[in-house]
C-alpha cells in the first residue's frame, strides 16, 4: 500500500488498535501531528 491515505478518527484507532492506544495517548510525538506515516505495511 504504497504513497496511500487512508482516512481514520483517532479515537477509534486508540479505542481498538493497542498500538495506536499507546501512540496516541502516551505523548508520543504522533499524538501532536495532523498526519502520521507507517511503515512496513503489505495490503
Amino acid at each position: 500500500i504504497e504513497d496511500q491515505t487512508f482516512s481514520a478518527h483517532r479515537i477509534v484507532l486508540a479505542a481498538t488498535i493497542p498500538y495506536f492506544h499507546a501512540m496516541f495517548l502516551n505523548n508520543m510525538i504522533e499524538s501532536k501531528q495532523k498526519d502520521i506515516t507507517m511503515q512496513g505495511f503489505d495490503a
